[in-house]
């Protein structure tokens, strides 16, 4: 290929090298392109190899930053973690390629990982020439290298048993849906699949041979894994008792037991000796158990291993949620181990407490029943101990010899070995109004009743007609209970419960969605949602503008995906109207979510401020920053005292809000109920520190009773929030006015949050725009001048493009005033390029414009508008009224319709200097 012709001297000519073979084989023409669709081969690599071993330090130190050096760097590090990576970090198969050793020190911390800086180039490689980028991922620089190849050869010639049954990591997903899906991965991984199948594995072996995504040299190995792969499946298939139900799923827990500790019945999870899993990239891992931390994962000789074998005495539950997360609270694995089923009344376990299958041939001694309350068993003697066991009741069974072991309940229900038996028909009752979880429901019933034997706190009204009582957050959608009829005969009673609301599981027991959430709540609790009106598409959970996730069902799950917490409330809304209705409105089921990290509680005792966190840590290396009213304080960890998950430290007030600080990282923080208040009192010369430590600290800026405070904010200091709030880490850092001290810890320990922020900066810009979607804009006109320092430099005009892209890219709600102001400057500045001989500032826009939407280089104004009206899949005449007039508010629809690119359009058409055609109006 033509990375052969490349200049080892020359940096950007293998940059160009590498974009010409990706225009030649049309890669640059779709929406997104992997280092793997460029066939680079071993010569290729060998050849990327050799420049980065001759690449001198100076070069290296000047270039770092530069998307040139960013694409080949990213090229070798994804051509040479396929090639050796099973499972896990990227960077120490780079960090070990051949380079000079100054050149080493300038690209790698001490630990081997790229630094910040060079990592930033790698991403922004990734979006200037459209490779698939992670900008959403727990660990985003790791991910965008792993979707550049996908699944390296040492993990599928290790893992692909596994992942053959399981599916394959988690980093991958972007591969096989969403925007940045790949048919010919997804083509790969299906035949890999096949290679298991003595039917397919022909068919498959052809298209791998032809598969980018596969090195012709994996062949064999993969033969082998798919061999392997029958042959376990087999076994399995083969050697597994009828009786036996397999309950381990693939994550950290092996199997969940119900036993017997004397008198109790317990339920405990046996784990994994081992974990290996390409998610698993840092530790150590915190292992929760329905929300609750009950082990500890660390790293030993290349695997996981947990400091504990098993987990005894949990909640006894039907099903429990499983999550391994890092210290920052991202989700690594998630996995449900199923006890028993909810639909069945009883549950059978064997003597060390696996569970079995109701079937004939049973065991005949030593068993564990889990079942439904008030049955009553037979032959009753063979009863040893009974206990309470959750919902449920756990009986333990010595010798059946040759009785059959049956179960009777008051309503005529039976089971048996054999199977249930239906008890008599069931009067059908229908409900009245719609039902919220944990409020009351009205049945109609067919037949008068005099009372109501079950559930407890149920009653007849309306001469027995009519049912009335509590839904608790347990319910389901069917309804059952059983009433004394008015002849004195009783009967059961089934209805269909039209619910809405969501629920939450914590410690085993379900509780009504709280007004507040913490966001790593989401994916660590399990949820339940109703939604009672007639959907379209898909029940849509949604954060502010951002979609979270599509729920689909009303089972109890687990959810994935991550909001900013930034006192945006959760919601669900109708696929099939988020982009087609204008006037949709979003139905609140949490008030608001929030981002506390690892700190639960705050607390004043007597002169002594209590932080109570979710997790023992050690105060040394830490550091807090506190907002008082008295002003700002500074608290290194070596003042802090700690007792177990308590730190203590001196005050005489609690403080306004504050933070903790581990270098770069932010690992918790807390607010007064009023801190919003708080704004408006603050003192002007402050206003710069004050912007800065909202967004490190992730105050709920989106939370309803802030946002008018927060805007305020703006208006009074719209230089210090256009800083701190608006510029990005992996954009370009902030030129502060007045630069801090360097010997102030304050500023300092700010700066290191600033850059180290893990707040993912397309999320970061749509929650500014969701602060201000709803309202006119509250950037003073005369503001406008003093913010070109925000957006770019201002020597011999070179900011305007900064300027242009950056606040394209915010959008006209936050763009708009500032661009709005520069006119002036932007005729100054055609007419200096025009003297110079240099492209027009029209013909540099659409160039720095056409990065985020390529048809832009060449669409006329009203051509552009015809775009976005398709793009928003609303009227032409609704996107001039927005052009018209950006004050207006905005609804959900077009907020979660808009785009970066969509943005960018918009700003487009406002900033240029060509007129724009309006169209006619009837």
């Amino acid at each position: 290929m033509a990375v052969d012709d490349w200049n080892i001297e020359r940096m950007d000519a293998g940059a160009r090298a590498l974009l010409a073979e990706a225009e030649l084989l049309g890669l640059r023409a779709q929406p997104c392109w992997s280092v793997a669709e460029l066939e680079l081969g071993d010569a290729g690599f060998e050849r990327a190899l050799a420049w980065l071993a001759t690449l001198p330090p100076d070069r290296a130190r000047r270039d770092r930053e530069s998307a040139s050096m960013g694409l080949l760097l990213l090229v070798i590090a994804a051509e040479a973690a396929r090639r050796e990576v099973t499972s896990g970090e990227v960077w120490p198969v780079f960090a070990h390629l051949s380079m000079n050793p100054q050149t080493r020190q300038i690209l790698l911390d001490r630990d081997g990982t790229p630094r910040y800086i060079v990592r930033q180039a790698l991403t922004k490689a990734a979006r200037l020439f459209g490779l698939r980028v992670a900008s959403d991922a727990g660990h985003p620089w790791y991910t965008t290298v792993v979707l550049q190849f996908g699944l390296s050869g040492p993990g599928l010639a290790a893992m692909l048993p596994r992942w053959v049954r399981a599916g394959p990591p988690e980093s991958v997903d972007a591969l096989r849906s969403g925007p940045q899906r790949s048919e010919g991965f997804e083509r790969t991984w299906q035949a890999l699949c096949a290679l298991s199948s003595p039917a397919g594995a022909d068919e498959a072996r052809v298209l791998l041979e032809r598969s980018p995504w596969v090195l012709s040299s994996w062949l064999p190995q993969l033969l082998e894994a798919a061999s392997t792969a029958r042959s376990e499946t087999a076994r399995s298939e083969t050697a597994r008792p009828h009786a036996q139900l397999d309950t381990a799923l693939a994550g950290p827990v092996e199997r969940a037991r119900v036993h017997w500790d004397g008198p109790r019945a317990l339920l405990s999870l046996d784990l994994r000796s081992e974990l290996t899993d390409a998610r698993l990239t840092a530790g150590p891992y915190k292992l929760l158990v329905d929300g609750e931390p009950r082990a500890r994962w660390v790293s030993r000789r290349g695997s996981f291993r947990s400091l504990k074998s098993s987990i005894d005495d949990v909640p006894p539950t039907s099903t429990l949620t499983i999550t391994l997360v890092d210290l920052e609270g991202t989700v690594a694995l998630h996995q449900d181990v199923e006890v028993w089923a909810d639909d069945t009344p009883v549950a059978v376990f064997t003597a060390d407490g696996q569970r079995l299958a109701p079937a004939r041939g049973l065991p005949r001694a030593d068993l564990t029943l889990a079942h439904e309350p008030d049955a009553e068993l037979t032959p009753p003697d063979t009863v040893s101990t009974r206990a309470r066991f959750g919902a449920r009741r756990a009986t333990r069974v010595v010798d059946l010899g040759d009785r059959q072991l049956t179960l009777h309940w008051p309503d005529g229900t039976s089971w048996s070995e054999a199977g249930a038996s239906a008890p008599r028909a069931a009067l059908v009752a229908t409900t009245l109004t719609s039902v919220r979880l944990g409020a009351e429901a009205r049945l109609s019933l067919p037949r008068p009743a005099r009372t109501v034997l079950s559930p407890t706190g149920w009653r007849v009204e309306e001469g027995g007609r009519v049912l009335v009582g509590p839904v608790g957050p347990d319910a389901t959608t069917r309804w059952h209970g059983r009433v004394e009829l008015s002849d004195g005969s009783t009967a059961r009673v089934v209805a269909t419960l039209p619910l809405h609301g969501a629920a939450v599981q914590r410690r085993g027991e379900w509780t009504l969605a709280p007004a507040e959430l913490d966001v790593s709540d989401l994916a660590t609790l399990r949820w339940r949602f109703f939604v009672d009106a007639a959907v379209r598409g898909l029940p849509t959970l949604v954060s502010g503008a951002h979609l979270v996730e599509r729920i689909g069902s009303t089972a109890a799950r687990a959810l994935r995906g991550r909001p900013l917490g930034l006192g945006e409330p959760l919601a669900w809304v109708d696929s099939a109207r988020v982009y087609a209705d204008p006037d949709v409105t979003p139905e609140p089921l949490v008030d608001r979510l929030v981002d506390r990290g690892l700190l639960s509680r705050c607390a004043l005792d007597g002169s002594l401020l209590r932080l109570s966190l979710r997790d023992e840590l050690d105060p040394i290396g830490h550091e807090i920053i506190l907002w008082t009213e008295d002003g700002w304080r500074h608290v290194d960890g070596d003042d802090i005292e700690a007792d177990a998950r308590d730190w203590w430290l001196d005050a005489h007030a609690l403080p306004i809000a504050l933070v903790i600080a581990y270098g770069e990282a932010r690992i918790a923080s807390w607010w007064r109920p009023d801190w919003h208040d708080q704004l408006a009192r603050a003192e002007d010369a402050g206003l710069d520190r004050l912007a800065r430590f909202a967004r490190v600290a992730r105050l709920p800026l989106l939370q309803r009773e802030a946002r008018p405070r927060a805007r305020e904010l703006v208006a009074r200091a719209p230089v210090p929030c256009a800083r701190q709030w608006w510029t990005l880490p992996d954009d370009a850092p902030p030129t502060p006015t007045h630069p801090a001290k360097p010997d102030d810890p304050i500023d300092a320990a700010l700066d290191r949050l600033w850059r180290g922020a893990s707040i993912r900066s397309e999320a970061w810009l749509a929650g500014q725009r969701e602060l201000f979607a709803d309202q006119s804009a509250a950037i003073p006109p005369d503001a406008s001048e003093s913010l070109v320092e925000v957006f770019g430099h201002t020597d011999e005009g070179t900011h305007l493009p900064t300027a242009i892209a950056r606040a394209a890219a915010l959008g006209p709600q936050w763009s708009t005033p500032f661009l709005e102001g520069q006119r002036a400057d932007l005729a100054r500045e055609e007419a200096r390029r025009a003297a110079r001989g240099v492209p027009s500032l029209e013909a540099l826009a659409r160039e720095v414009l056409a990065e985020e939407h390529d048809e832009l280089a060449s669409l006329p104004a009203s051509a552009a508008l015809a775009t976005m009206a398709r793009a928003l899949g609303v009227t032409r005449q609704r996107c001039e009224d927005l052009l018209d007039d950006p004050r207006a508010p905005m609804p959900f629809a077009k907020r979660a319709a808009l785009t970066r690119r969509d943005f960018a359009l918009l700003a487009a058409l406002r900033t240029l200097p060509a007129p724009r055609p309006r169209t006619r109006r009837s």
